[in-house]
């Protein structure tokens, strides 16, 4: 008899474990702190499917930690850590590693600032478009920068300021586009639509761009107006391009059929009425017998 025992193979080792960290610039001191991390852990050189292990800590300037956290992530994945708003602004350090399977990853570590919050406002375009901005702050100082597309080069144009006072801008007319960047006094660009609990300042800011093809061109009714007439006439152009074309055609089928002596033969359009009638009068005599019966 015999008897087979199996033994359980152990699990290949963690041989390496990979940290990524991403972080912002700038945050507002106002507003959480949100990192993004990424970590994959390696066995027999291949990625492991075993979860990884974070640890993350903010630090003062002089090393002190100030916040910490740990977050068990899934390999390969990327995944978001929060910490508290920071009140003070100044230059800040995150630190952080992953641990899988024993095994520790090399620190990873970025600088970041925390600054003033930005100013809350409005702004946006009217149909008519004049470009408004409306201050929801008593003390506030915007800066309004023009640009204008001549769809070429884009030029600055005039720069606005206001104190806290509502602002309306006639958009200058002649340009493919225009746009209008706001910054406010603590350095933010275009926060308007900012989220107050979400990610700063990833990626580009909101840029107000306004564009109007009728009012690039000042005679655009005039213009609009002799397009539809070229329209016109080009399209009656093509009509007597097809007219003269077929009765070329037709001159030049009518000389060859003479030449070859079957001017006098029924056409296409003849032969096919004849035919049809044939098959009519087929159908009505087969009609007629099964109707009455056959004659022998």
């Amino acid at each position: 008899m015999l008897i087979v025992i199996f033994t359980p193979t152990s699990s290949a080792a963690i041989q390496d474990v990979q940290m990524r960290l991403d972080t912002a610039i700038q945050y507002p001191n106002d507003r959480q702190v949100q990192i993004v991390v990424e970590a994959l852990a390696f066995e027999n050189d291949k990625p492991s499917l075993s979860a990884i292990d974070v640890y993350a800590e903010v630090r003062w300037q002089n090393g002190t930690v100030m916040y910490e956290s740990s977050v068990n992530v899934q390999p390969g994945i990327r995944s978001t850590i929060t910490f508290p708003a920071i009140d003070d602004v100044g230059k800040y350090y995150i630190f952080c590693y992953g641990e899988a399977g024993g095994l520790r990853s090399t620190t990873e570590s970025q600088t970041m600032r925390v600054t003033y919050a930005p100013q809350t406002y409005t702004a946006g375009f009217l149909s008519s478009g004049d470009f408004i901005l409306t201050p929801t702050q008593k003390y506030v100082n915007l800066t309004i920068q023009e640009y204008l597309d001549s769809g070429i080069s884009v030029l600055p144009g005039k720069t606005y300021k206001t104190n806290g006072s509502y602002l309306q801008i006639d958009v200058p007319e002649g340009y493919l586009a225009v746009r209008y960047n706001v910054v406010d006094e603590n350095g933010w660009m275009n926060y308007e639509r900012a989220d107050e609990t979400g990610l700063t300042v990833h990626g580009s800011p909101y840029v107000w761009i306004f564009g109007d093809l009728k009012r690039v061109e000042p005679v655009s009714s005039l213009v609009g107006t002799a397009s539809i007439l070229v329209g016109i006439l080009g399209a009656s152009m093509i009509l007597v391009g097809c007219f003269a074309f077929y009765n070329k055609f037709r001159e030049q089928s009518l000389r060859q059929r003479k030449d070859d002596g079957t001017d006098n033969m029924p056409g296409w359009s003849q032969r096919r009425r004849e035919r049809r009638l044939r098959e009519q009068q087929e159908k009505e005599y087969w009609d007629r017998q099964n109707r009455y019966g056959r004659r022998w």
